[in-house]
């Protein structure tokens, strides 16, 4: 199990509430105690990061973003991630990378042209298209719309 102990933050929660200094415990990736700061000191966390004075928040959503390329770029695009952004929406403008008819992924690719760079697409179904930037790897969560996420890079 791995588990991450941030004391000492200035925390905004996301929900509208004002700010407060907290100690949040993360615990496989997910939120697992939000204490008065000093109040989980005892716990044993893997990592413990001194947030003293940091201000820290729940990950962005970005709902309309144009990153469905972005794995298959060269290097890791750290622009969303250096905003907050830990999630996008991606495929929403009408037409996406997949699926796609096997016989028309010329005309998909000319069409994607427009926003994407240039891209192998040799793929037709979302699964093959899945598999391909699951392979290539991600900065920020994808965001898919039957309800499965996957975890952010390190």
């Amino acid at each position: 199990m791995t588990s991450l102990l941030i004391r000492g933050s200035r925390l905004f929660d996301g929900t509208g509430a004002a700010e407060r200094r907290a100690d949040v415990l993360l615990v496989e990736g997910a939120i697992a105690a939000v204490a008065a700061p000093g109040t989980l000191s005892r716990v044993a966390a893997d990592r413990v990061v001194d947030a003293d004075g940091l201000a820290l928040a729940p990950g962005f959503i970005d709902a309309h973003s144009h990153a469905d390329s972005v794995p298959f770029l060269p290097g890791i695009d750290a622009s969303k991630i250096s905003q907050g952004v830990t999630t996008e929406v991606v495929g929403n403008c009408g037409f996406s990378l997949a699926p796609h008819p096997a016989d028309r992924s010329s005309e998909i690719q000319e069409m994607c042209g427009r926003l994407f760079p240039s891209l192998p697409y040799d793929w037709s179904t979302t699964a093959e298209l899945y598999e391909r930037t699951d392979h290539a790897g991600y900065t920020v969560t994808p965001f898919r719309s039957w309800g499965t996420t996957l975890s952010a890079l390190p």
